[in-house]
């Protein structure tokens, strides 16, 4: 694989990784995402794959989903 960017972000004002990247499975080129978020000890990742020629129209997409995530206080 080869990681394209990396960096943090804020999902619901907790701390957040991000990661994109590109891996070659056989002759198929992918593109990736994910974005990780650990709270009260559990650790949530989201993940984006599609073949690379397709990452960029779908991308936004995934964005929006991450942002949409909600996490609930510990009960």
């Amino acid at each position: 694989y080869t990681t394209v960017a990396e960096g943090t972000t804020t999902i619901q004002n907790f701390s957040a990784y991000e990661w994109t990247y590109t891996l070659k499975v056989r002759e198929l080129l992918i593109g990736g995402a994910q974005t990780w978020l650990v709270k009260d000890g559990k650790v949530f990742v989201l993940t984006y794959t599609t073949p690379s020629q397709l990452f960029d129209s779908f991308y936004p997409t995934f964005q929006q989903m991450v942002e949409s995530v909600r996490v609930n206080e510990k009960k």
